[in-house]
Parts: structure tokens; sequence; C-alpha cells
């Protein structure tokens, strides 16, 4: 994974993926920083990927309307060896194309998953409360900061998560 050089400023729209591939220091690289600096060289070059992480993109790009063709089915062989959504990331077959799908930058989710987040995000926008508060953020909800430190030169980043109230608009750091 390539490191993304991005300039300072305040950004509505970078994908998470262009977060974490910023060469900017991050609170989670600062906190693997300090506990070994060997750990966050390490968590630099080699990714993790988890099921619930991909989930939780899914869900939010659903939400925010943003970005979802970055999303995969991810499929495998039948009986018959006609190519099908798998309904599982455990055959070999699937292992193979969600391997595919990461190189490709897009996210590998299963059918079923897409099928509950959606229901999610209908939910979400069934409840008055969800829409009032994307409504005051002026749906710009989540915004990346970068910036250069200027005690030590190091460039940093942050993530901000808007915490809209009648009246005034507040940024909250998330990351």
């Amino acid at each position: 994974m390539s490191d993304v050089d991005i300039s300072p400023g305040i950004y509505d729209g970078i994908s998470n993926a262009e977060y974490h591939q910023s060469q900017a220091l991050s609170a989670s690289g600062m906190k693997l920083l300090l506990e070994a600096p060997a750990k966050f060289d390490h968590a630099r070059k080699n990714p993790v990927f988890k099921d619930v992480f991909d989930f939780g993109s899914l869900w939010h790009k659903l939400v925010f309307r943003d970005d979802v063709e970055r999303f995969v089915i991810i499929q495998k062989k039948d009986k018959t060896g006609a190519i099908v959504d798998s309904d599982s990331r455990d055959t070999v077959y699937a292992k193979a194309h969600i391997a595919e799908i990461r190189e490709s930058g897009a996210i590998p989710v299963l059918a079923a998953e897409l099928t509950k987040a959606q229901a999610m995000v209908e939910a979400f926008w069934a409840n008055p409360r969800a829409k009032e508060y994307v409504d005051l953020a002026g749906g710009a909800v989540e915004q990346s900061a970068f910036w250069v430190d200027e005690r030590s030169g190091v460039q940093t980043a942050g993530a901000l998560r808007s915490s809209a109230q009648p009246g005034r608009r507040q940024a909250v750091p998330d990351r």
C-alpha cells in the first residue's frame, strides 16, 4: 500500500483508505508509536483488514450516500462451477476473490451484509433525530484535517465528526 500525500487543510470526502494511506501521523499511529516504534512501522506496512471494519465502512458509506461503488460482492463457485454470490468468506474461491477485491482498492462484502446494512440505513433515516443531526451538520458530518505540527515538523491528521446542535456546530475529534 503506497503513501498518499495530502496537503494541510480540512477536507470533506477523504476516503478511509486515503486517510490511512496518508503520510500523516494519526492518533492511532501515535498510540502505536508510543507503545513500540517497530509496531508502528509494521502496522503502516501491513494494514489489518477485518470483516467488522468492512461492514462499518459499508454502513457509513450507504448512510451518507458516498462512494458506494468501492464495495464489491464476494463471489464463489457453486457445485456446477458457476460463479455466484458467496454466503461465506471461507471458501478457496471466495478468499481469492477477496484478495482481488482488496488489490483493486475496493472493499469486499457478502450480499447478506449488504442487505443487512441497507436495512440499518433505512432505520437510520426513519429516525427523526438522526435525520435532524445530519441536517444540522449541513451534510458534512465527517471531515479529515491534516496539518504540520509546528514544534516537530511532523505532518499529522485527525478526523472530525460533527456534533451538531441547534444554533451551533461543534467539531469533535475522532481519531
